[in-house]
């Protein structure tokens, strides 16, 4: 199923998109060693 996210319902969604980032950081940077880069990279 696919949900809309919008910044009036996103509160319901935290948990989901907090694990989200969790598991793509997990692929990207610790698995792929993807670096990051800008703003808020290391």
């Amino acid at each position: 199923m696919i949900q809309i996210i919008t910044r009036d319902n996103r509160r319901l969604f935290h948990h989901a998109l907090m694990e989200m980032h969790r598991q793509r950081k997990r692929v990207f940077i610790d698995r792929m060693h993807w670096r990051l880069s800008g703003k808020h990279g290391p």
